[in-house]
């Protein structure tokens, strides 16, 4: 515009028109510098916010999940102690289970030595295989008990030259009270034939 005025003759021939063009071009170099250095001081400010929003999320994030694995440590630990004390608890349930296992496998020893010792005791009450022979030629006896002693049990006894007694008793009960009623019929024979010599059930 300087430089149309002038060569019409409206402007002097001065240093400022005579320049014009530099001088523009100087004053536009210098404003797109301001230009591009506030748009770069924008740009830093805007990465800087940017940055420190990061942080900020990062920080919130990294103080969620601390918050979280302190809770689920808190957690664990709390669920490793029960399981501990369980774990205490089975033992000394354990322990006290061996306890009585032991006391009951002793006096399942004890009882099954008693129970044995009763058998000696039965079969010492039996009839010996001699005795029977003095009165039979041709014989067999199976006794087997179903228990280690019975209720069940045979009777032999020699009466005279010509006459024997001789019975297969089925007492009531089975094992140790089965033995016991055994051992009284047992006598109670022996008192009524051998000792009364009573030989007739009718009478």
């Amino acid at each position: 515009l300087l430089i149309v005025l002038r060569n019409f003759g409206l402007l002097p021939d001065t240093f400022i028109t005579a320049h014009s063009v530099e001088i523009g071009n100087v004053l536009e170099v210098i404003l797109l510098s301001l230009a591009l250095s506030d748009k770069y001081s924008l740009m830093r400010k805007e990465k800087a916010a940017a940055q420190a929003e990061a942080l900020r999320i990062q920080k919130e994030a990294n103080e969620m999940l601390e918050q979280r694995v302190k809770e689920r440590t808190q957690e664990l630990a709390e669920a490793n102690e029960e399981l501990n004390n369980t774990i205490e608890e089975l033992d000394i349930t354990n322990t006290r289970l061996n306890e009585t296992n032991n006391e009951l496998a002793h006096k399942n020893t004890d009882i099954t030595a008693s129970i044995n010792y009763a058998n000696r005791i039965q079969q010492a009450m039996l009839p010996r295989l001699e005795q029977v022979k003095t009165a039979f030629n041709d014989f067999f006896m199976l006794f087997l008990p179903c228990d280690i002693v019975s209720g069940d049990f045979y009777w032999f006894s020699r009466i005279n030259e010509r006459y024997s007694a001789i019975a297969a008793v089925d007492c009531t009960g089975h094992g140790v009270p089965g033995a016991f009623m055994s051992m009284i019929g047992n006598q109670l024979l022996h008192e009524i034939i051998d000792k009364r010599n009573e030989l007739r059930p009718d009478v």
